[in-house]
Formats: C-alpha cells, sequence, structure tokens
C-alpha cells in the first residue's frame, strides 16, 4: 500500500485552494421594543440576537472567522490527504436563534489530465461531519475518515445543519460543535492528476445564516417571532431606500417591505456590502429606467420581485430590457423573482440560486426580451432556477468586446415556456477573438416548448468557445489543428464544432489528418482551414457535414473524402497540385458511401472536383445546387457507377471533361441535369464503358432545355460498346453506340 501511495504521491500533486467565505448574521434585532422601558418596578427591555461562529484546527484553541480566514493548512492535495476543521456557533445574545450552517462549492475551476478529460476536484474529494464535539488526536487521521466514511459525500453535494441555540442565561444548549473532515480517497489516481499550467482549485463557502427563535414568550405564545428576518433598516417608501442607501457604511441589510419604484439613480461607493432581503412577499423593486451602481461591493438580493421599465441607451437608441447593477465586485440574486430581464453589468461574479425568470413581449420589439442577459463580467452561476420563456431563448451569453476568460455554470435549472424561430434555451455568441467563454451545464430539464434543443453557438461567432454537458465536453471551438482534433475526438453526434480563427492541419502520418466518426457538424464559421496532410485532408463519416468556410488543400489524396456525409454547404474548396499527383477536391468512397446534398460550393485547381468512386448503384450525391468547379481534368469523375438525385444551377468546368462517366462491370450511372453549364477542354459530357462485362449496366441520361453543354470536340459524347440499357431524356439509345452530339 505504501509504494502505491507513493507511486500516486510522486504522480499527483493539485493546487486547490479552499477558501472559506463567510456571511456571518451578526448584529442586532429587536423584538417589538427597541429601548428600556420603567413603569414603577416592572422594567421592559429589548433583546439582543448576536451569533458567533469560531474555528479551530485542534478542537481547543479557538479563533474567529472572518471573509478572509482559511481554514485548511494546507492548499494542496493529494490521494490521502485528509484535514479536520472544528467549526463552533455559539449565542451570545440574550435572545433565542434559530442557525443553518452550509458547506458547499461557490465556485470551481476545472483542469485537464494526461488523457485530456476535464478534472473537478469536487467530484475526487470527499467529506463528512461528525456532531458529537469529539477531537481527534494527533495520528488519528484513520479514525476520523472513519467515522465519516459511511455517510461521507463527494464536495460537490455540500453539507446542511440547521439547528437552535439559546441564550446564555438558561440551562439550554448555547453553543454547537461540528468536526468537518475532508479527505481525498486514496483510490484516486491519475484521473484527477492535472497537466499544464491550469490547476484546479475550488472556493470552498461556509455560511451561517442565524434569525430568531419562537421560544421567547408574550401574553399569547412563542409564535410572535415565527418568521423574524435580519436586517439593519426596514424601508416602505422609495425615499426611506435612498435614505439608507445614503446612510450606510461598511456592511448593511436593508429590508424592503411594499413596491418601491426608484425615482432617480442608487448608487453608494465604499461599501464592502449591502443586501437587500423582503420583508414579505409583496416586496418589490422596479428600477423604473434608472441604474444601480454599488462600485466593487457584494450586493445580494433575496425574496424579492425585481422589474424594470424601458431605458434607452446607445448611439442607436436601444432600448435596455434588463434589471441590473453596475461595477460591482459580486452580485448575488437568491429565491428572486424577475417579472422582466435581468442583466450583468461589470462584476467578477454572479450568482442566481433558486430564482425565477419569466419572460415578457417587449413593447419596443418584435421579440420578447431575453430573461436574462449576461455579458460583462467573469464568472456566473445559475443555480436551481426556473425560466418561463415566450420566444426567445431563456438565456443570452454575449461579449461585446474584450479580452480574458468567462466561465457560465447552469445546474438543477428548468428552461420552460415556448421557444420559436431558430432560438434554443442558451444562446451563445462571442464575438471577440481576443475572449474565451465556458458553459457547463449540469443537470438541467428542458421542456417540450423549447424545440430548437439546450444550446448553440450563434452563427458568426469569431471567440472561442467551450461547452460541456454533464461533464463532457461536447462542442469547442477550435483556434489550432490540434485544437480541432480535440474538439472532434470529444464531440458526440449532433454537436457543431466551430472554428474561431484559420487553422492548419499538417503531417505526413495517417493520426495526422481529421477524422470525423460522428455525425458532427463542422462549422468553419467564416474562416479557414488549411489541410498539408499526406494522407489527404478531413474524412468526413457517419452523417458529418462541413459548412460555412474555406478549404486550402496542399496535401495528397483529396481535401475531401466522403463516407457517409449528410452535407457540405457554403464551402469554397482551394486544391493546390502537386506535379504527378491526382488530388480531388470531393471524393465520394467505394462502397455504400454517399453525401446528402452539396450546395453553394466552389471547387478551385483540383485534379477531379468531385469523383464519385462508387460500386453500387445506390446514391452517391442526393443533389447539387450552387455548384461551381473549376477542375485541370474532370469537372466531375463518376468511376464506376454515380446516380446524382439532381445538378441544379450548376457551372461545372473540366480542363479535359465536364463530366466524365465511366462504367464497369455491373454498374450504373444516373445524371439529372437543370439549368447548369457542363463544359470541357474536349468533351462537355462523356459517357462510356470499358466493353468487357457491363451487360445489365443501365444508364439514365436527363437535361432540361436551359442546360448548357460544351467541349471542343463534342458537347455530350455516350461511347457504349456493350448492350447497356441507355436513356437520353427517355428515349432509348440504342447500344453498342458511339453518339456524339
Amino acid at each position: 500500500m505504501k509504494n502505491m501511495k507513493s507511486t500516486k504521491r510522486s504522480l499527483f500533486l493539485s493546487a486547490m485552494a479552499l477558501l472559506l467565505c463567510t456571511s456571518m448574521l451578526i448584529g442586532t434585532t429587536y423584538a417589538w421594543f427597541t429601548e428600556s422601558v420603567s413603569s414603577v418596578n416592572n422594567i421592559i427591555t429589548g433583546g439582543n440576537l448576536d451569533v458567533e461562529l469560531k474555528w479551530s484546527a485542534d478542537g481547543s484553541t479557538w479563533k474567529d472567522v472572518d471573509a478572509n480566514t482559511n481554514v485548511f493548512t494546507s492548499s494542496l492535495w493529494e490521494p490521502g490527504h485528509t484535514e479536520v476543521v472544528y467549526l463552533k456557533v455559539s449565542n451570545v445574545g440574550d435572545l433565542s436563534l434559530k442557525y443553518q450552517l452550509g458547506v458547499n462549492v461557490a465556485s470551481e475551476t476545472p483542469a485537464v489530465n494526461a488523457d485530456g478529460d476535464q478534472i473537478w476536484l469536487s467530484q475526487y474529494i470527499k467529506f463528512g461531519v461528525v456532531e458529537s464535539g469529539k477531537v481527534y488526536a494527533q495520528g488519528e487521521r484513520a479514525q476520523a475518515i472513519a467515522d465519516v466514511q459511511a455517510s461521507a459525500k463527494l464536495l460537490k453535494e455540500g453539507y446542511s445543519k440547521s439547528s437552535t441555540l439559546y441564550p446564555t442565561n438558561t440551562e439550554k444548549t448555547t453553543s454547537e460543535t461540528v468536526a468537518l473532515v475532508v479527505y481525498m480517497p486514496e483510490t484516486v489516481g491519475n484521473e484527477a492528476n492535472y497537466v499544464g499550467e491550469v490547476a484546479p482549485k475550488i472556493n470552498l463557502g461556509i455560511n451561517l445564516i442565524a434569525t430568531q427563535f419562537t421560544w421567547e414568550n408574550d401574553s399569547f405564545g412563542n409564535d410572535y417571532d415565527e418568521d423574524a428576518i435580519y436586517y439593519d433598516v426596514l424601508v416602505s417608501t422609495v425615499d426611506e431606500l435612498y435614505a439608507a442607501v445614503a446612510a450606510a457604511t461598511g456592511d448593511i441589510v436593508i429590508a424592503v417591505d411594499g413596491n418601491l419604484v426608484l425615482t432617480k439613480a442608487l448608487s453608494k461607493s465604499g461599501l464592502k456590502s449591502i443586501k437587500f432581503v423582503a420583508w414579505d412577499d409583496e416586496a418589490t423593486i422596479d428600477q423604473a429606467t434608472y441604474n444601480m451602481h454599488f462600485n466593487g461591493a457584494k450586493v445580494t438580493f433575496e425574496g424579492l420581485n425585481l422589474t424594470h421599465g424601458e431605458k434607452a441607451y446607445g448611439n442607436g437608441g436601444q432600448t435596455s430590457t434588463a434589471f441590473a447593477v453596475w461595477d460591482a465586485k459580486e452580485v448575488n440574486y437568491v429565491d428572486c423573482t424577475f417579472a422582466r430581464s435581468v442583466g450583468t453589468i461589470h462584476a467578477s461574479l454572479h450568482n442566481f440560486i433558486r430564482c425565477t425568470f419569466n419572460g415578457v413581449e417587449n413593447p419596443g420589439n418584435t421579440k420578447s426580451e431575453y430573461p436574462l442577459y449576461i455579458c460583462h463580467g467573469q464568472d456566473y452561476n445559475v443555480i436551481d432556477c426556473t425560466f418561463n420563456c415566450t420566444n426567445r431563448g431563456a438565456i443570452l451569453f454575449y461579449n461585446d468586446g474584450g479580452s480574458g476568460v468567462d466561465t457560465l455554470n447552469i445546474s438543477g435549472t428548468k428552461f420552460l415556456g415556448d421557444i420559436i424561430d431558430d432560438k434554443t434555451a442558451v444562446e451563445i455568441h462571442n464575438n471577440s477573438t481576443t475572449q474565451v467563454y465556458n458553459v457547463n451545464i449540469k443537470n438541467v430539464i428542458v421542456g417540450d416548448g423549447v424545440i430548437k434543443g439546450l444550446y448553440r453557438i450563434k452563427p458568426g461567432n469569431v471567440g472561442e468557445v467551450n461547452v460541456s454537458v454533464d461533464g463532457v465536453t461536447t462542442v469547442a471551438t477550435a483556434s489550432t489543428g490540434d485544437a480541432l482534433k480535440d474538439a472532434i475526438s470529444k464531440a458526440k453526434a449532433g454537436d457543431t464544432i466551430y472554428l474561431n480563427t484559420d487553422v492548419t492541419v499538417a503531417g505526413y502520418a495517417a493520426d495526422k489528418k481529421l477524422i470525423v466518426e460522428e455525425a458532427v457538424t463542422i462549422d468553419l464559421n467564416g474562416q479557414t482551414m488549411t489541410t498539408e496532410c499526406g494522407w489527404g485532408g478531413i474524412d468526413l463519416k457517419n452523417g458529418a457535414s462541413i459548412v460555412n468556410g474555406t478549404i486550402n488543400h496542399t496535401g495528397n489524396t483529396a481535401a475531401i473524402k466522403a463516407f457517409q456525409v449528410e452535407k457540405i454547404e457554403n464551402v469554397v474548396i482551394n486544391v493546390t497540385e502537386t506535379a504527378g499527383k491526382t488530388k480531388g477536391g470531393i471524393v465520394v468512397q467505394s462502397g455504400e458511401s454517399s453525401i446528402g446534398s452539396i450546395k453553394n460550393v466552389t471547387i478551385i485547381g483540383a485534379t477531379n472536383g468531385i469523383e464519385c468512386n462508387h460500386s453500387a448503384g445506390t446514391l452517391a450525391i442526393g443533389s447539387m445546387e450552387n455548384v461551381k468547379i473549376d477542375a485541370t481534368a474532370n469537372g466531375i469523375f463518376l468511376n464506376g457507377a454515380g446516380v446524382i438525385g439532381k445538378i441544379s444551377n450548376c457551372e461545372i468546368k473540366g480542363g479535359n471533361i465536364g463530366i466524365n462517366a465511366y462504367l464497369a462491370n455491373l454498374w450504373h450511372i444516373s445524371l439529372n441535369i437543370e439549368n447548369s453549364k457542363i463544359t470541357g477542354g474536349t468533351t462537355g459530357i462523356d459517357i462510356w464503358d470499358e466493353g468487357q462485362t457491363n451487360t445489365g449496366s443501365t444508364v439514365t441520361f436527363n437535361y432540361d432545355a436551359e442546360s448548357v453543354f460544351a467541349g471542343a470536340r463534342e458537347n455530350i459524347k455516350i461511347t457504349l460498346q456493350e448492350e447497356i440499357t441507355c436513356t437520353e431524356n427517355g428515349v432509348a439509345v440504342a447500344t453498342p453506340c458511339d453518339v456524339r452530339k
């Protein structure tokens, strides 16, 4: 066992910063009375609510917790490493209280292991809680793990403890202690060993929330304060709201009573934190046409209804459709309901927890609003939320210029309502070439009305985007040839891979070329892919597609080898010839290979623009539309058999022959041409056989009056040496024959 552990430790060293983020409700609130009052010999005194959180590394020496406390002695975690931290919650006031202690992953940065798989440390580190007040001596690591092993959970699952503490002047419980045992099991291996410069990291939040508890009695019982909330000031008018913010210093909690509509900007600089909490279910903040500015502060909204009016912005007179807080350090929305949209503006962290988003029609727009606009920030967490959409997507993840890395984490969330047109639940649009977007989606529900699916990267996207669904990277934009290969290897059927810049794929060996094994779409995204591989450019298999860009092919064989391809659309293929070598633009490989459609495609410089090496009478190409070919030998070469459903609005040119159709064995050729121009240096169309074993083969050749065929010797040449069934525009051609036109 020691050797195994030693090997793992030598191979594995993950840098993990578990930072303690605390939110302690320590302050004073009063039940009914706010000062001492004397009446004869009866004294009525205001009660004081005061809760205290301390921590200890040894269970005996206690220290106060604040937002900067790091309770762990080491930030380097490896298999077998164990930390025990003791937390003590104490009631130091004279009112009973109920508290909730929570441990959760506030945020997490993934890394990549040697196999290229994404690492989330929260999936490898476990923790358990001992609530008996037990203290572990030096060397009792195994005992600590044994005590929690049966109930231990992964760190990502979190921990919550609710309890009650009584005043210090009673004989009831006034404090409670728990031991938090955090460890990495020794069974963890190199699957969690990161490589590269980015180490996996977890920000671990330890949160304490306390409110009054229904224990003290009045004349009617002990339930008068059962719904008590913590606040520093209660406001019921917008003027009181402005006054409370103006007077605030440091940290402040403001309880909102009623519907408060802003009449001017609400702003304050120099605050550490400001929290707005609902006094009742009707509590509302309406931004109207004004903004909120809390520069550098942590801003929280809890339990509130939030909305806004129409706000003009920008040179084009656009209409702002989002509730937003500007220039904060962090913005948190907890248990809030948005009647209209919410936006994120210039804060490094936004959290949306258990919120409800209701999309509405925008009077100033033919479309409804996005319930959540995300831009101008770094990290965003959408946790256990519900989106009720109208006809736009639920979330727009947008960048209009910038540099850095933005991460959107979505978990436990429902996307409901109806989304129409081409929209999906999450719309990703990164138009900055220097910005990286990471989207991580886990455990979400997509309703039947979201007909276009969970997410898409919008057309025209130019920035780098990486999307992970349930821990698996399914879509990634690529900025290098290796990144493109990596994205292809991780993609699954139905995914789309986007280029965000020009890329080059080079190397002579077979493993250097691009091979798409799934029904994945390669979206060149307006960029250029240069293929310099000795084994060809890109192989498309099992329903794959390639669209929207340019392929410059200087390698051998063909720019595209098609096995089973859904479509090739909006692509320019430039082929550079090499003396003595035949190079194709698109080659339909032998067997049952096929291409569903080729549309808006230009092929220049290939020996054969399109080549079908087919051995069956099945459909080789379903349709060709708006295709332009300028090849050095044959525009289209049907080598053996080739059935093309329809060729329409095409210009096919070959240095020798426009369309060269060659029959061998019992094969079949079918050409249906509409409104197209077919030209060759010698012959426009040449259909011929080898004259050996072709009896039983068929030729079907149809064209309309708008089509043009031209060649220096023949426009159309049909040479069949065997008795082959041949029809030209429905008229039988006698065979053997040599028809020249």
